[in-house]
């Protein structure tokens, strides 16, 4: 399922959501503290799709926006994506 919309007044919420088989919470965790990396480098560990645009959109809007990820082991996964309005 693909979402979009007004996270609140100054923010838009865009999120890509499945029903496969999720991560482990050592795979979340990990993924969650690449994301959070403020140092520049991109791990192949999230892949370079997702480390890229987390990077691009703090670059460009600043650290409160980007990209994170909610995942249950057998409960799918929800990316989400939070830009300026």
């Amino acid at each position: 399922m693909v979402r979009a919309g007004q996270r609140n007044e100054n923010e838009i919420l865009l999120q890509v959501e499945d029903d496969g088989i999720g991560f482990t919470p050592e795979k979340l965790a990990r993924l969650r503290t690449e994301l959070a990396d403020d140092s520049g480098e991109i791990r192949l560990e999230s892949g370079y799709g997702i480390g890229n645009v987390n990077q691009r959109i703090r670059l460009y809007y600043g650290k409160q926006y980007g990209v994170s990820i909610t995942s249950g082991a057998n409960a799918g996964t929800c990316v989400s994506i939070v830009i300026p309005r």
